[in-house]
């Protein structure tokens, strides 16, 4: 009970989602994924535990995000997962570095108000 699941989100067959916990914007859940901390807009989580696995380019595409904010989203994506900050570090150089579209603006939000942690 009590999870939080926002639009477009595709989730797999036979998924445990603890309660209290949100799955972000356009994010793709793979089947049989076990998810015990938030899961952040437009990226892939697989496994058990659940792990990310990428951004969901193909979900970004469909929703037609345009391609320069799918580039936005890629680097706020490099920021959080492959300069090894803490996410409150991230979150700064995110705000600094990237332009202000929404999207961005979403998943900074997102980040801010993770209550459980963050999938990583």
């Amino acid at each position: 009970g009590h999870v939080v699941v926002e639009d477009r989100v595709v989730i797999g067959g036979l998924c445990g989602i603890h309660q209290f916990t949100k799955v972000g914007k356009m994010a793709m859940v793979g089947g049989c994924t076990k998810i015990v901390k938030d899961i952040p807009p437009f990226v892939i989580v697989d496994g058990n535990p659940a792990r990310v696995a990428g951004i969901n380019i193909v979900g970004l595409r469909r929703n037609d995000i345009p391609p320069e904010v799918r580039d936005e989203i890629k680097k706020a994506y490099r920021i959080l997962y492959r300069s090894n900050l803490s996410v409150e570090e991230a979150i700064e150089k995110m705000e600094h570095a990237l332009q202000g579209t929404a999207e961005i603006d979403h998943f900074i939000r997102f980040l801010r108000n993770a209550d459980r942690g963050i999938c990583r």
